[in-house]
C-alpha cells in the first residue's frame, strides 16, 4: 500500500489533500480519515484475499513494560533542552537564576528570522500596559513599535515577571506556592 503522494495524485498540489497514510504530515494533514487513493488500496487488498490474516485471533503477548519510567531516564531538565533547545533548563522553585534567558524572550527570538512587513527585526518581549498578560507581544528592538506574534504564549510562560503565575492556553491561571 502506496503513501498518499507515492505514485498517487492524492496529498499532491491541485489534488485532495494527504490523510491518514501521507509520507510526511504537514498542517495541511488530516491523519484521521482516508484519502480516495488509500480507501481504493486498502479495498483492493482485502477483496484480494491477502487480508485474511486479519480475521484470526492474534496471539497473546503481555507487553513489557520498560523497568524506569520515560521521566526517569531523562529529568525534566533534559527533556526541557530536547524541547526548546540546549540552553534551556525548568526553573523548579521561583525565578530561574540571573542571566538565564527569558522563557518569553526565547519565544520572541524565535522570530527574528522571519519577516515581518519585509523587514527582519531582533524582536524582545512587550509586556507594557493595555495589552494580554497571556499574549505573545514582542517590541522590535531599536524600532519604536511593538506586535502580538502569537495570540497565547506557550503554556507554562509567566504571566508576568512580578509573579509565579502562569498561563495555560492563552489564559493566565494562579499558581500556589506550598
Amino acid at each position: 500500500m502506496n503513501h498518499d503522494g507515492i505514485g498517487n495524485s492524492c496529498g499532491t498540489k491541485g489534488h485532495e489533500a494527504a490523510k491518514l497514510m501521507a509520507a510526511h504530515i504537514t498542517a495541511n494533514t488530516n491523519p484521521f480519515s482516508w484519502s480516495a487513493c488509500s480507501r481504493d488500496y486498502i479495498t483492493s487488498f482485502l477483496d484480494s484475499g491477502r487480508g485474511t490474516c486479519l480475521d484470526n485471533e492474534p496471539p497473546k503477548r503481555d507487553f513489557l513494560y520498560p523497568a524506569v519510567a520515560p521521566g526517569q531516564v531523562y529529568d525534566a531538565d533534559e527533556q526541557c533542552r530536547f524541547q526548546y533547545g540546549a540552553t534551556s533548563r525548568q526553573c523548579k522553585y521561583g525565578p530561574c537564576p540571573s542571566g538565564a534567558r527569558d522563557f518569553r524572550e526565547k519565544q520572541c527570538a524565535d522570530f527574528d528570522n522571519m519577516p515581518f512587513r519585509g523587514k527582519y527585526y531582533n524582536w524582545k518581549p512587550y509586556t507594557g500596559g493595555g495589552v494580554k498578560p497571556c499574549a505573545l507581544n514582542c517590541l522590535a528592538e531599536g524600532y519604536n513599535f511593538y506586535t502580538e506574534r502569537a495570540p497565547a504564549v506557550i503554556d507554562g510562560t509567566q504571566c508576568n515577571a512580578d509573579s509565579l503565575d502562569i498561563c495555560i492556553n492563552g489564559e493566565c491561571k494562579v499558581t500556589n506556592v506550598l
